[in-house]
Order: C-alpha cells, then structure tokens, then sequence
C-alpha cells in the first residue's frame, strides 16, 4: 500500500513537470483578427489614381503586343522535372512511369510554341500547371513525401484574366497561355478567343472588385453561376436593388467568347478598386485570414504570394505572382547582413504598414505595423523548419510576429521568420518614397 502511494506521487510530480505541447493559438501568440492591428496611412488621391492606373495598364498588358514575355525555354522548364523523374512520385507516392512521360512530353507539342499568338480570357477559375496535366508530381524519397508541394503547380487563375495564346497541345485538350502575372497550362474549354471589339469593351467598362472570398455569383435566372475569389475583377454593367450586374466571357463552340450577365450581391464586391482605408484595409485582411495553405494556389487556397497579390488587388495595387518578383516589384531595402534586432528595428523604422512587403528566400509576408514594440506581418505560411529537417506546420493564413515559433521546443531557431528575413519592399508611391531617408545609399535597392 505505501509503495502504491509513493508510485502514485512519482507520477503526478513527472506529470506535472512533463512537456505540453502547445496549441497553434499559444504559438502565435496574437489574436487572429485585424482589429488588434494598427490603423493604415491615408494615402492621396492623387496616389490611389496612380496605383489604379498601373493596375490597369499590367492587368491587360498582354493584349497590347503581339508577343510572348516568356522564353521557349523557361515556358518548357516543366520537362526538366521529367529527366529526374526518379526523384519524383505521382499522387500514389510511386515513381512516374516512363510510358506517362513520353506521352506528356509529346503532348506538350513546344515545337509549336508561339505559333498562335491569339488574345483570350479564362472563362473558369483553373489553375495553371507547368505541363498538360492535372496529375501531380510530388518530390519523394525514402524519407519523405513532399506533400502538399506539386511541382507541376504553377499557380491560380481566376476567370476573367486576359491572356495570350503560345500554342495548343497534340490533342487540343490544352493550351498554353500567358497573363500579365504568370503562364502555364489550362484546358482548351477553360479560355475563349476575344477579338478586338470584345477587348475594347472590357478595357472601358467600369469595373468591380470581389471583397468577399469564395463569393457566390448567380446567373439572371437565379442558378448558380460561380464561387470568386477576393481579388477578381469584373466588368460591371449596372448597379441596382442591390446587386451588381457583372458580365463574364463564356465559350462559343468555335472557341470565340461571348457576353453573359451575372450578378453579385454588393455586400460581397466594391466598385473597383476599393479605397485604401484603416476599415477597408482590414476587413479585407479578416477576409484572407485562416485559410488554409495552398501550394501555387492549389485547391482554390493562396499560397504567401497569393496573400499578398489578392490583398493589393481588391485596392488596386498591382503584384506579380511569386516571391522574388513581388520582392523586386518596387523599392527594396537589403537588410541580409544585419543582426535579428537590426533587422526588426529596420522594418519598424522605413516599413509602411499594409503597404510593405517583408522577404526571405521562398516566403514573402504583408508587414502590418507594431504591437508590443514588435513589427507584426500578415501572411500564409505552411510551416518552419525543425530542428530534424521536417516542418512544424502552420498550414493557413496568420497574424505573427517574425518570431513565430521561437517559443516551440523542436524549431531550429535558424528557421525563425527573423533569421532567414533578406529584406522588404516598400510599394509606396514615388512621393512617399522620396520621404524614406536610408541609413546609407545602398540601402534601397530597386
């Protein structure tokens, strides 16, 4: 019996001083909702025409020269993936058959790249892969399975983006198509050929922006018409009984596209773009929050850059797609031979809030201000590096400091946030920047 109760208080005394786990919520330390965040600049009118001007004029770049941006080479950088295939895995986690190859390479037909060169518009939301397939290629090995990033993911496309047509596939099933942000694979009946009249329309039209993610759209009739994500501009023919009557390109059997009308509550779209404000700003960041992480946009979820994109968007500021170009897109500050403090103290020093972009190699984040003297950022991130090489996962859009995790037993503190930060981006108007005064002349870098 007395050896029974000294058992009995070994265990409660190792119980007690045991390990817990924490929670998600413990390891990001805020509360996930703007309101805890500080209020945005007020930015002139003569500043938001300017971002809306430059919005407009990329967005619809691609049909303004009869040509592709892109390299063969760089378009057809999907087949690399193809001469390592033994260290890649299909969604089974077995290793892609040669017959699968040879049939992907053939149907990728690049002998014929820019042969069509002919305007379009997607007519669905898709996603653009880097080879006519919807399979995936997962990098494998007898470690691991490298979930969820499909090498063969490029990124999103929501309906209504203007495009450029490269060429089709051997069997016409798919095209591949450039836009003003990205270039890739989508399914033939996924885009419709517009000719110059159809341009000319959509470029004039007034036009509106989705504030709400995954807004449902509907048909006149009343059927449902489509889910939109926060970000999508369409071009509007009237505002009444509180709903806006959108027009979207729809497929013709020879590939042209034609009118239909759909409508949108107002409750769920703005006019475009939406005014730059401490309200707007941050309902538009509740709106991004939580959503679980997804690689170049894969099942219809943002990845970092998509966070960043979709949110300037709904303001009309443009992005490009991934993290380096973002990083490169306006006046960039290199902070990659400072200390952890440098670093922070920088970003809190130049760094305008919902207006800066902080970087480290593959991640980028929305610097959202202070709270508690630490600078704060807003992004979607799927994990930290572990101290055994794996991940601690994140997995969706967060609040945080650029400490996320320190406070985790198991995270390699090289892996912080702060230790791998190389810079940040401040997308500023030219009269604001000329504000900035860097430490040294090199600081800024464009």
């Amino acid at each position: 019996m007395r050896f029974f109760a000294y058992l009995c208080i070994i265990i409660f005394v190792f119980a007690g001083c045991s390990t817990k786990e924490l929670t998600l919520t413990e390891v990001l330390k805020y509360e996930q909702r703007a309101a805890i965040l500080p209020n945005a600049p007020i930015l002139s009118q003569k500043e938001l025409k300017e971002f809306k001007e430059d919005f407009l004029k990329k967005y619809f770049a691609v049909w303004d020269e009869k040509l592709l941006w892109i390299s063969l080479k760089d378009a057809s950088f999907g087949l690399e993936f193809l001469k390592n295939s033994d260290k890649y895995a299909a969604e089974n986690r077995l290793s892609v058959s040669l017959p699968w190859i040879e049939d992907i390479k053939r149907l990728s037909n690049f002998d014929n790249y820019g042969s069509v060169l002919a305007y379009a518009i997607t007519t669905q939301n898709t996603n653009l892969r880097l080879l006519p397939t919807d399979k995936p290629l997962f990098r494998a090995s007898a470690k691991s399975f490298d979930y969820p990033f499909d090498y063969l993911q490029n990124s999103f496309i929501s309906i209504m983006q203007p495009v450029i047509i490269s060429h089709y596939s051997e069997d016409f099933a798919w095209v591949f198509i450039e836009s003003s942000f990205a270039s890739g694979w989508i399914k033939s009946n996924e885009m419709a050929i517009v000719d110059e009249k159809m341009i000319k329309k959509l470029k004039n039209a007034a036009k509106i922006v989705v504030t709400k993610d995954n807004a449902v759209t509907y048909h006149e009739k009343g059927s449902f018409a489509y889910y939109l994500k926060a970000g999508t501009i369409l071009p509007m023919r009237e505002h009444k009984n509180g709903l806006y009557k959108a027009f979207i390109i729809t497929t013709e059997k020879n590939m042209k596209g034609s009118a239909t009308n759909i409508t949108i509550s107002e409750e769920l779209a703005n006019p475009f773009p939406l005014e730059f404000n401490s309200l707007h700003v941050k309902r538009a960041i509740d709106e991004l929050l939580d959503e679980n992480y997804g690689w170049g946009g894969l099942y219809a979820n943002r990845d970092c850059s998509a966070f960043t994109k979709d949110f300037f968007s709904i303001f009309g500021i443009w992005l490009p797609r991934n993290s380096s170009a973002q990083k490169n897109a306006a006046l960039y500050f290199d902070v990659s031979n400072l200390t952890a403090v440098q670093k922070e103290q920088k970003l809190k020093e130049f760094g305008q809030p919902y207006l800066t972009l902080v970087y480290l190699p593959g991640h980028i984040m929305l610097y959202v201000g202070e709270i508690e003297e630490r600078a704060v950022v807003a992004h979607n991130i799927w994990g930290i590096r572990t101290k055994n090489n794996n991940r601690y996962i994140i997995g969706k859009s967060v609040i945080s400091d650029l400490y996320l995790g320190e406070n985790v037993d198991i995270i390699d503190k090289r892996s912080l946030l702060i230790n791998r930060m190389q810079g940040f981006t401040i997308l500023a108007p030219q009269e604001a920047k000329l504000k900035i005064k860097p430490p040294n002349e090199n600081a800024f870098k464009n």
